[in-house]
């Protein structure tokens, strides 16, 4: 229910499958009459274009491994984490290196090259564009 309140903008529109060793879920859009809380769950799945698939706890064997983990250090040697990035000019992105971007873009949606290139350039232009395709 989180993942699909959280990501609910990506979602809606799309066509979403949701396998499951939790088959419960299935049964509770069906359910006509349920607590607040559980009307709340079903007007929220509404909303998708939602199809439940059942997945047995043995063909789900990540999952079904990960949620039974269990973390013996609960509450001991808990260190802070720490918040400060010493290197942030490494990941700063300036507006330069993000000028191909928007070439590739202005090309692939207006067909135009308003670039000044040599051969070389353009021909290296054109053949790294048609690697990109717009939605």
């Amino acid at each position: 229910m989180y993942a699909f309140d959280k990501f609910r903008s990506y979602l809606i529109g799309t066509k979403v499958i949701v396998y499951t060793d939790h088959s419960v879920i299935k049964y509770l859009i069906a359910k006509r009459d349920a607590n607040p809380r559980l009307m709340r769950w079903i007007l929220l799945l509404q909303e998708f274009d939602l199809e439940i698939k059942d997945r047995k706890g043995l063909e789900n064997q990540v999952t079904d491994h990960l949620s039974r983990l269990k973390h013996d250090n609960q509450g001991k040697n808990l260190t802070l984490i720490n918040q400060s990035f010493p290197n942030e000019q490494v990941l700063y992105v300036g507006q330069k290196n993000l000028s191909w971007f928007a070439d590739y873009v202005n090309y692939i949606v207006s067909k135009l090259l308003h670039l000044n290139l040599n051969f070389h350039q353009r021909k290296k232009f054109l053949h790294d564009v048609r690697l990109y395709v717009s939605d």
